[in-house]
């Protein structure tokens, strides 16, 4: 199903405006034009995969165009729609089972959960591969989804009504309206349980798992960590609070107050409310959804018709986009140079030096920032104080800054306009909002300059959170892990270009990458990220690599070399990290090129069969089927293929990994282009708690 969007014309709130702020007094509105599409019924229930919305109208299932998937005979109760996007469960009223149909096809039935009770909602896991099914007596079942077969249960302390799963999987949120419960996955251990004022009408988990925002009827929104599950907000004032979502970004979140008004939250700053409002009423249901192309929409049904409206021009959340860009550039500036010895590279990189070179990026980044958002304040001139001669400039929606100023010089400051800011400096405050770290006060009057400079201050709190942050002796030891890697990645290409098995033509390529997370406990581990792929010339792919249609690992020489490189580095340099029992995962991806296959190519089944195999293709969660019987038909089955082939081949050579726990993750990509370069296989292998 294609949605074929208008293009909106939302209200541009960032390009000139120094800073978009809005108290509770005020009201701004999202008056831009959005798409609606009419319906014979009202939608009530919505679900989602990628721009595709089908919803619940009574006892029917009906896409975004109207075209009806299900006639269920009974009231619906529950719509869950798989993150794969190949089916969506349903929960129909006074039935001990739940069925799961095709997302595309009418009518068509892929399976059956049945349980001992009465089934009151379910919810598939983030990945797609499983079902949570609860029922009357508070049970919860999983069931897979390739054959429908129960693998767990927990009990919950009630009849849930809802349930809905982490974005990573980690936790399941429950509830019967005036309890919350949470159950951590690993072990089906008790992690929340919050009682509710009232009815608790909606609850969701931000993208990045960390936070949870429970909504109640009585317009109060409560936020959780999900780590000590520690209350964080309390929001008033939403109304009759009858959903709630978080934006992807995590700085507001979308909730229905009533029946023609949606408001975007600022956790932040809560005081600072965005609304969309709906003419026609009945609004019940909201989610997000990205379009092919990127695009966000935030999506929610009136009466009789579904709307989409972009979600692009709302506010940036100016601290996480900072944060992502100083991490990646100190993940540059930390590589050790090839040619530093260790001495050199511990009086370039130690905790004073990074600490510096931190605060010189964010300097230059927000300063940047500053400018792409119109974000220049604007000044006038604050109070003085005759004591210590320092004067107030007041810069509008940021901090005042202070500057020393003779008695004798404050005869020329009469209006803003004869002041000028000079070479700024910008940093992001707490409050998610530009601040002046660094200026030249220039006096047209009198050409005399005052500086103005905060930018030695003491920390800065999204740093002070920064989970990546790691001891110096740990950050040394990755660099010097990577350069002996990339030494015995150039000795082993050298061997192979002398036995004529590679050429210049091909490059193998090698890096490694620490990472740090924080589980759901709130422990943090230190992950270790090692990762080999490699590029042909589209000339010279045929020989040195995969020939078009061929997926076996030994028939690509590059895929061998990087094969051989793997195996040798587990033995000896990166053994430190291949540990019996410790934990790594390791994610392969295959990739072909978009020639078409205009002819079934065989498959004689080297890998064995493989049918509804979760993977994530091109960025997006599906499953595939290749089996002897079918052939490979499409790009990603072959790139599919290849993947399989270098897990096989890696399987039976990386002897060390045997006695760890290994997991796997498939990955395929089907490039625009059409060549022998997009032919390639890459592997990453994640050693969980390496240090």
């Amino acid at each position: 199903m294609e949605i074929i969007t208008k293009k909106c014309c939302l209200f541009l709130f960032c390009a000139v405006a120094p800073s978009l702020t809005i108290s509770a007094q005020e009201a701004l509105i999202l008056n831009g034009q959005d798409d609606a599409y009419q319906q014979t019924a009202t939608p009530t229930l919505l679900g989602n995969y990628q721009n595709n919305t089908i919803f619940v109208a009574g006892q029917n299932v009906t896409n975004l165009r109207g075209g009806q998937l299900l006639s269920s005979g009974k009231q619906i109760r529950t719509l869950s729609v798989s993150p794969s996007g190949n089916s969506y469960a349903v929960v129909k009223d006074n039935e001990k089972v739940v069925s799961v149909y095709d997302f595309w096809k009418k009518n068509k039935k892929l399976g059956t959960t049945k349980m001992n009770d009465v089934v009151t909602t379910c919810c598939f896991t983030p990945d797609g591969t499983r079902l949570a099914v609860a029922d009357t007596k508070g049970w919860v079942a999983f069931f897979r989804l390739n054959d429908y077969r129960q693998m767990e249960t927990t009990m919950l302390p009630f009849e849930a009504s809802k349930l809905i799963f982490s974005n990573d999987g980690s936790m399941l949120a429950a509830s019967n309206g005036q309890r919350l419960v949470v159950v951590g996955m690993d072990d089906k251990s008790l992690r929340a349980d919050i009682a509710v004022e009232g009815n608790l009408s909606a609850f969701a988990f931000s993208k990045n798992s960390k936070e949870i925002a429970l909504l109640s009827s009585d317009g109060q929104m409560k936020v959780f960590d999900t780590q000590a599950f520690n209350q964080k907000l309390n929001i008033q004032s939403l109304g009759e609070g009858r959903d709630c979502e978080f934006h992807p970004d995590g700085k507001y979140v979308a909730v229905i107050t009533g029946d023609s008004r949606i408001a975007f939250v600022n956790l932040i700053d809560d005081t600072d409310r965005i609304y969309v409002d709906a003419a026609e009423g009945g609004v019940t249901d909201l989610l997000f959804a990205k379009d092919k192309r990127g695009a966000l929409y935030l999506v929610y049904n009136t009466v009789n018709s579904i709307h989409y409206k972009q979600m692009n021009e709302l506010p940036p959340y100016l601290t996480k986009l900072l944060d992502d860009e100083v991490q990646a550039r100190m993940a540059e500036w930390e590589k050790r140079m090839p040619e530093e010895t260790d001495e050199q590279y511990m009086m370039r990189v130690n905790d004073e030096t990074r600490a510096a070179q931190m605060r010189l990026f964010e300097e230059e980044i927000a300063t940047r920032m500053a400018s792409d958002y119109g974000s220049a304040p604007q000044m006038s001139l604050g109070n003085y104080n005759p004591e210590t001669n320092m004067m107030a400039l007041d810069l509008g929606d940021m901090p005042s800054i202070y500057i020393d100023v003779p008695k004798e010089d404050l005869r020329y400051f009469m209006n803003p306009d004869d002041i000028e800011l000079r070479n700024p400096v910008y940093g992001v405050g707490k409050n998610d909002k530009f601040e002046l770290l660094y200026a030249d006060i220039y006096n047209k009057n009198t050409g005399k300059s005052y500086t103005y400079d905060n930018r030695g201050r003491q920390s800065l709190d999204y740093l002070k959170e920064d989970n990546n942050f790691l001891p110096l002796d740990i950050a040394r030891q990755g660099a010097m892990d990577e350069m002996a890697l990339d030494e015995m990645k150039n000795e082993m290409v050298t061997t192979a270009k002398v036995q004529q098995k590679l050429s210049d033509h091909t490059k193998i390529n090698v890096s490694t990458k620490t990472i740090t997370e924080t589980d759901a406990d709130g422990k943090r581990h230190v992950n270790y990220k090692v990762s080999f792929d490699y590029a042909v010339d589209a000339a010279f792919s045929a020989r040195e690599d995969f020939a078009p249609g061929q997926y076996k690992a030994e028939q690509s020489a590059a895929a061998q070399t990087m094969l051989n490189i793997i195996n040798q580095a587990m033995q000896k340099d990166f053994a430190r990290y291949v540990q019996p029992g410790k934990k790594v995962k390791i994610v392969i991806k295959g990739s072909a090129d978009a020639t078409p296959i205009k002819k079934t190519l065989p498959y004689r089944n080297e890998y064995g069969e493989f049918t509804d195999v979760p993977v994530t293709a091109n960025g997006t969660a599906t499953t595939l089927n290749v089996t002897k019987a079918s052939g490979i038909r499409t790009n990603e089955e072959l790139a599919f293929l290849r993947a399989m082939g270098m897990k096989n081949a890696m399987q039976k050579g990386v002897q060390a990994l045997k006695t760890m726990d290994t997991s796997y993750e498939t990955h395929v990509e089907e490039a625009e282009g059409v060549g022998g370069q997009f032919r390639r296989i890459f592997v990453d292998y994640i050693f969980e708690d390496a240090f």
